[in-house]
């Protein structure tokens, strides 16, 4: 087949004038070069927007986590005022479906009229490296406690990963 196609291509090629052979010869190969490039280009921007919305689910999920510990604490008696960082220990994982054939194990593919992509199975939530309580009642043993311990069952960390201050005036 390959040697078909080169037969053809050299009677296409026989066929230009001589003279005109070097001008045709860069013509195709522009040509060919401005395909590659833009292959490369539109693979690029399916993998940034890929990308981004793989990065923008992590801070997504510290903010909403972040929001809600700040809600919670806020009604505790003595806390007051608060503000609340969480920092994440990994990000978020996507456990895909896999078939084992042979000893070989392949990911589940479903297509789509549109993609194609894995079976997601789950996604399993980022682990919480530890949160910070900046709070008005944070100079407050009791206050400090129970806040702990909100925030400790709230996210089913240790106490450990948990620091609580008082909020400058």
């Amino acid at each position: 087949m390959i040697d078909n196609i080169r037969e053809k291509l050299r009677k296409l090629f026989e066929k230009i004038p001589e003279s005109k052979r070097p001008i045709v010869l860069v013509v195709v190969g522009l040509i060919a070069m401005s395909a590659i490039l833009f292959s490369s280009f539109d693979s690029k921007s399916s993998k940034d927007e890929k990308k981004t919305s793989a990065e923008a689910a992590a801070p997504s999920y510290t903010e909403e986590t972040e929001r809600k510990l700040e809600n919670i604490i806020s009604l505790i008696d003595g806390a007051g005022r608060c503000k609340v960082m969480v920092t994440l220990d990994t990000s978020e994982e996507n456990i895909y479906a896999s078939d084992i054939n042979d000893g070989k194990s392949e990911y589940v593919v479903i297509k789509t009229s549109s993609d194609e992509g894995g079976l997601l199975l789950k996604i399993v939530q980022p682990k919480i490296r530890g949160v910070a309580v900046v709070c008005d009642g944070g100079d407050s043993y009791i206050t400090v406690n129970n806040i702990t311990e909100a925030v400790c069952s709230a996210l089913g960390i240790s106490s450990t990963k948990v620091s609580i201050t008082k909020m400058k005036n």
